[in-house]
């Protein structure tokens, strides 16, 4: 049989092409990684979102006393007071009333003053009134806003924090000297060491359990005798990816770059600029994502001080190279990394929002000229948290397995706290002060 002559496939041979090229894009794309229906609301309301978010990575970048748990505490402080706010004032966001915006404006600028009252960063006042008159000149509202109910918003939240922080936690922990005492970290200067007694938001810490370090290895000085080699031979081997990568992840400069809690806020901003979502999902979403950043600060620094691991830089001084240097000189114990916590708690949550299955690029340092910031691109979210904790390993503050057992940490956090927002709302306990009452 010719198919050229009889077959209709080679009549229509024209159309095949682009018809095979829908198909496969199609069936390529799953459902998280198309865009969710939005409307003129909803725009507006992520990029109201988005922009104050924008300010706060800003003010963080000048901010010397932004150290990553405080970020942490920071971010959740914001991110509860607006899903608080959304809540209080439910029926006009549901009716998607003009109102509801400015509500929301104000709610930002209120919560965000707030939170830099005692600590101001230069420029802070002008910066703040600046971007919350930009946005308020744009709405066209008349309309009163119930200030007093947010500022009683804020103050609910605020007291979950003061009453948390600095308490002692009734769990039995693992007795902090399991770690032999010549390798143990001097943590005479660490800063925030009482971070890991503060009750957390969701996760039941004694619940999260973290084995001692290299407790799978015969000998403990080998291992980290094997480890520190290792973090060695490969600093003075770096390649110019490497040393990108490095800098790349690093945001440990106070004063110059935001911490790493920012990092993951920002690049979901990023990810919200190419796929808008519901408002009332995103103020889920930045929600669900402040608290795991937030309980998984407390839970990495409940055991980098139980196990008060050394740093590499410490062990190679000792045994190996006594004129080494790491890239930064963190303040705090080893294991496990924080960066690698934070990075693995937030992609569990970007995975339950938008999964998987998606290229992602990270634009967070572009433009930057004291170091090389030019953006990355990753196969997908899980990716990128591994090369986040990778890079720790190869700038000399983390030995591999800080890095490995901070994301299984990460993970578990994460997970369990993706989804929270609604399963809160969603309880049978009110949540609303009821202002108008």
């Amino acid at each position: 049989m010719n198919l050229k002559s009889s077959s209709w496939i080679y009549n229509f041979r024209w159309l095949a092409i682009p018809f095979l090229l829908v198909l496969m894009h199609l069936f390529s794309c799953s459902a998280s990684d198309k865009n969710e229906d939005v409307n003129d609301f909803d725009r507006k309301a992520n990029m109201l979102i988005r922009d104050w978010y924008q300010l706060y990575f800003k003010i963080e970048e000048r901010d010397t006393s932004s150290f990553p748990v405080l970020s942490a505490r920071n971010a959740a402080r914001l991110s509860m007071t607006i899903l608080s706010v959304y809540l209080e004032f439910e029926d006009a966001f549901s009716a998607q009333q003009p109102i509801a915006l400015k509500t929301l404006n104000m709610a930002y600028y209120m919560a965000m003053s707030d939170l830099y009252k005692d600590y101001k960063v230069t420029q802070f006042d002008d910066w703040i009134k600046e971007h919350f008159n930009k946005v308020e000149t744009t709405l066209h509202v008349n309309d009163a806003i119930d200030k007093q109910c947010i500022s009683e918003i804020i103050h609910k939240v605020n007291s979950i924090f003061e009453k948390a922080e600095h308490l002692a936690e009734k769990e039995q922990m693992v007795p902090s000297n399991y770690v032999p005492i010549r390798f143990r970290y001097d943590d005479r200067t660490s800063i925030l060491k009482k971070w890991g007694e503060n009750p957390t938001i969701v996760v039941d810490k004694s619940k999260i359990n973290l084995e001692p370090p290299y407790s799978d290895h015969l000998n403990l000085e080998k291992a980290l005798y094997d480890e520190s080699l290792s973090v060695y031979t490969q600093s003075l081997q770096l390649t110019s990816e490497d040393k990108w990568i490095g800098d790349f992840w690093s945001d440990d400069v106070r004063g110059l770059t935001f911490t790493p809690i920012s990092r993951w806020l920002n690049i979901t901003d990023g990810i919200l600029a190419t796929s808008p979502m519901p408002f009332e999902k995103v103020i889920k979403l930045y929600n669900d994502l402040s608290i795991a950043l937030y309980d998984g600060s407390v839970i990495c620094w409940r055991y980098k001080f139980t196990y008060n691991l050394l740093r590499p830089e410490n062990f190679i001084n000792k045994f190996i190279d006594t004129r080494w240097r790491a890239m930064h000189h963190p303040d705090f114990p080893s294991y496990p990394s924080g960066h690698s916590v934070f990075g693995s708690a937030a992609v569990a949550v970007l995975e339950f929002y938008f999964g998987n299955n998606r290229e992602v690029v990270d634009d967070s340092h572009q433009g930057r000229r004291e170091f090389f910031g030019e953006p990355r691109k990753f196969k997908n979210l899980e990716a990128m948290a591994k090369e986040n904790a990778y890079s720790r390993f190869l700038i000399g503050v983390h030995y591999l397995n800080d890095c490995e057992k901070g994301m299984e940490l990460g993970r578990k956090i994460g997970e369990e706290i993706a989804g929270y927002s609604d399963r809160y709302i969603n309880s049978t306990t009110t949540h609303k002060l009821n202002c108008e009452e």
